[in-house]
């Protein structure tokens, strides 16, 4: 129970600071624009309609640009920079076209120009991109942190033929019930639960996969999907079947490999077999 509730808590704090960060930065950006006065409402309004005109706006596109970022994210494969870089030219690209509308309908109808459509896509794509900095600043924290603080005491499996491997992964094993800690085989991911398999068996808990990822570390794996980071030594065959790609492993099991991590496993020198 105490390693549930512990998983809970870490899952709260991750959606508490990126929402305090999308909330920091939209309550940034009304507060400047309410200053500057942009697209002729510094003429039109006082300083007070300015800023509940620009409020109004800003944090009715907070909704809608989540739901874009997680679409946009959940289709795209790679770092986790380039999916959040993603997710803010697509927020620019859904969400400015939106705001320059009603800008021309409630402000002023010479804004509708090229000029001015085109300066509303990048005001709000900067806007977006800030979070997507701040992110790149925490991930990197983290990987200074779980290198330099490897965990020691009770938390340190018994020695075993993978010992190796255990010490890279010691981070994410936190979040594993101690009589499950070992040498980590795969971690897969489902909506918002983690599962992740260990040569002790397996435990569900609730964590984005990126996190997970920068807790392995430099762990001896790779990501053969979005979804799914397996142990080199634990990929048994890896097989291509028309234009899809698969690994099979050790307990049997098969997953797919994303065209993106395909390339890879073949630069790591993987063999790639005929699956027909």
């Amino acid at each position: 129970m105490n390693t549930l509730s512990d998983h809970d808590v870490t899952d709260s704090l991750n959606r508490r600071r990126n929402w305090l960060i999308r909330l920091s930065i939209c309550v940034i950006a009304i507060l400047v624009v309410s200053m500057v006065g942009p697209f002729s409402t510094f003429e039109r309004f006082t300083l007070g309609q300015r800023f509940l005109y620009w409020s109004a706006l800003i944090l009715g596109s907070l909704m809608p640009a989540y739901w874009i970022r997680k679409t946009v994210r959940g289709l795209i494969s790679g770092s986790e920079f380039l999916r959040d870089s993603c997710g803010a030219i697509a927020i620019g690209l859904g969400i400015g076209p939106v705001i320059w509308w009603l800008n021309i309908q409630l402000l002023n109808a010479s804004l509708a120009s090229w000029d001015y459509l085109v300066e509303h896509l990048l005001v709000v794509w900067l806007v977006c991109f800030v979070p997507v900095l701040i992110r790149l600043n925490y991930r990197m924290q983290a990987e200074m942190q779980a290198a330099v603080h490897p965990v020691t005491g009770p938390d340190v499996v018994a020695p075993g033929p993978r010992q190796a491997d255990v010490v890279e992964v010691q981070p994410l094993l936190r979040h594993v019930e101690p009589e499950k800690r070992g040498p980590i085989r795969r971690v897969s991911a489902a909506g918002h639960q983690l599962k992740i398999y260990t040569e002790r068996g397996e435990t569900s808990v609730r964590m984005r996969f990126s996190d997970a990822l920068i807790q392995l570390g430099s762990a001896d794996g790779v990501q053969v999907h979005r979804s799914h980071w397996v142990a080199k030594d634990e990929i048994e065959r890896f097989e291509q079947s028309g234009r899809k790609y698969s690994v099979t492993l050790e307990c049997g099991t098969s997953l797919p490999v994303s065209s993106t991590h395909a390339a890879e496993l073949k630069q790591i020198g993987i063999p790639l077999q005929d699956g027909r």
